[in-house]
């Protein structure tokens, strides 16, 4: 082999692989960029697929996160609800409100909020 060249294949700012072109058959010049370029056409099928592949992975992270942020947000509600004896706007307008005085993430109070009613004495257990 006298030569290689390799372009990349970028999806979404990042690189997902190379084009690689191996050669024995003449000087690397008169098989530059512009020959691997023509070849390019053959791959973008695949660069799509790994495009759509990439957001569909990052939507389901995002989709995850929001479900177990929601069942935080929930009990959250549910604690807030029974200790002032509020519907479930009122207590969720009291975290809304929380959040901002304090300038954190609704969830990272809500969990708290879980976080301090799972470290209360069993002596309050009702059972």
């Amino acid at each position: 082999m006298t030569h290689t060249m390799s372009i990349g294949l970028p999806v979404e700012q990042r690189t997902i692989g190379a084009l690689n072109d191996y050669g024995d058959d003449g000087p690397p010049s008169t098989r530059g960029p512009r020959s691997l370029r023509r070849r390019s056409p053959r791959i973008r099928p695949s660069r799509a697929n790994a495009g759509v592949y990439a957001s569909t992975v990052t939507l389901a992270g995002d989709r995850q996160k929001a479900l177990d942020s929601r069942a935080v947000i929930d009990q959250a509600k549910g604690i807030l609800m029974r200790e002032h004896h509020c519907s479930a706007d009122a207590a969720f307008d009291r975290l809304v409100r929380q959040s901002n005085a304090s300038n954190r993430k609704l969830r990272e109070v809500a969990q708290e909020i879980v976080e301090e009613v799972q470290r209360a004495p069993e002596a309050e257990d009702p059972r």
